[in-house]
């Protein structure tokens, strides 16, 4: 049930939604220019990074259906240099990029029934060569893709009393 889950397992509960459409934006960006040359190095590695993504929610039926929208994107290149003396000067690549999906609808079937769907989605490459003294292709390269979908139907069968169905498919490549 908590797949994953080394040492803790956190449950956050929320709000089903408003009847008013609200939304955010962000974005951060790191140039590589602002960065200094490392030592031992002819140059300064080519570098950049952007994080942005944005949240919106709202009614789809309102005072019934409510959605929300998450998304969050970070991709990092940039590249080390190599000091050894077989390839001194080379550039090994280091990139990172990572998306972050996440889509939930809530449909309150009547007054003490609650329908909820949920999505998420993680894809995640790096790429990282070492560089130094470290020739090029000795590296690691990592890919990891999860998918999953949650349903739920929350019934109150009296103030003291609650009933959950749920059904969850989870997908890791």
């Amino acid at each position: 049930e908590f797949g994953e889950a080394l040492a803790t397992v956190t449950l956050a509960v929320t709000n089903s939604g408003t009847n008013t459409l609200r939304g955010s934006a962000f974005f951060f960006g790191q140039a590589g220019f602002l960065n200094d040359r490392p030592a031992f190095t002819p140059r300064r590695p080519p570098f950049s990074s952007e994080r942005f993504g944005g949240t919106v929610g709202g009614p789809l039926l309102k005072d019934r259906t409510h959605f929300f929208v998450s998304y969050e994107g970070n991709l990092v290149g940039g590249s080390k240099i190599v000091t050894s003396p077989q390839q001194s000067g080379a550039e090994a690549k280091n990139t990172q990029n990572e998306e972050l999906f996440f889509v939930k609808v809530d449909h309150k079937i009547s007054r003490r029934d609650l329908l909820t769907a949920r999505y998420n989605g993680q894809w995640f490459n790096w790429h990282d060569e070492p560089g130094g003294l470290t020739l090029l292709g000795s590296g690691t390269q990592y890919k990891n893709n999860t998918q999953t979908l949650f349903l739920s139907d929350t019934g109150l069968i009296s103030n003291r009393m609650l009933n959950q169905a749920r059904f969850q498919f989870s997908r890791y490549t």
